[in-house]
């Protein structure tokens, strides 16, 4: 088995921060949407840890939607890109009003 060279393994990293780093920001725009308050019952909802606080469970929530949709690579483009997507928010904004019910989103 082949192991990966430090500068690809640096280069994942780096990517990997570029990702989080746009999830903070794609949270931040939902929280501040949305008035979400602090407190930790959305965490229940988003079905992420149940010990984090509303805004950290955002945070993770969208950190994790965006890894499933752009797997880490050592593709520099790509996360670039991903900051200057316009449809990227209306996608996570969509798929984030989907894990509430209803009667809580009207």
């Amino acid at each position: 088995m082949k192991k990966p060279s430090l500068q690809r393994l640096i280069q994942l990293q780096r990517n990997n921060q570029l990702l989080k780093d746009h999830a903070n920001d794609l949270a931040n725009q939902l929280i501040i949407e949305f008035d979400i308050n602090e407190g930790n019952k959305i965490a229940y909802f988003l079905k992420v840890s149940q010990d984090l606080d509303n805004y950290s469970a955002v945070r993770r929530w969208v950190e994790k939607w965006l890894k499933q949709q752009y797997p880490l690579t050592d593709d520099n483009a790509m996360y670039a890109e991903l900051k200057h997507d316009d449809g990227l928010y209306p996608q996570i904004k969509q798929q984030f009003l989907t894990h509430f019910p209803a009667s809580c989103v009207a």
